[in-house]
C-alpha cells in the first residue's frame, strides 16, 4: 500500500478537481526539501486551470476562519 503525502502542481490541480472544494488552501508547501515543486509552480497551474477564485494562499503563521453554512450546522451528524 502506498500513500501520497506530497504533490506537485499538476497533482494539486487534480486533487482540487476530484475533491471539488469551495475553497482550497495549500499548506506545507515549503517546509521540507522533498517537495516536488515550489508553490509558484502551483500558483501558475491554478491560474492556467482557471481556479484562481477557488484557492486561498496563507502566509506562514496566518490564520483562516472557515465559514460553515447554517444548514450544515443544523443537519446533525452524517451517517
Amino acid at each position: 500500500m502506498s500513500i501520497l503525502v506530497t504533490m506537485d502542481a499538476k497533482e494539486g490541480i487534480e486533487a482540487i478537481r476530484i475533491v471539488n472544494p469551495r475553497e482550497a488552501i495549500p499548506i506545507h508547501y515549503n517546509d521540507y526539501r522533498v517537495f516536488k515543486s515550489p508553490l509558484e509552480d502551483f500558483k501558475k497551474a491554478v491560474t492556467a486551470a482557471g481556479l484562481d477564485d477557488r484557492v486561498r494562499y496563507l502566509s506562514h503563521g496566518e490564520t483562516y476562519r472557515f465559514e460553515v453554512p447554517d444548514r450544515r450546522l443544523s443537519a446533525g451528524p452524517r451517517s
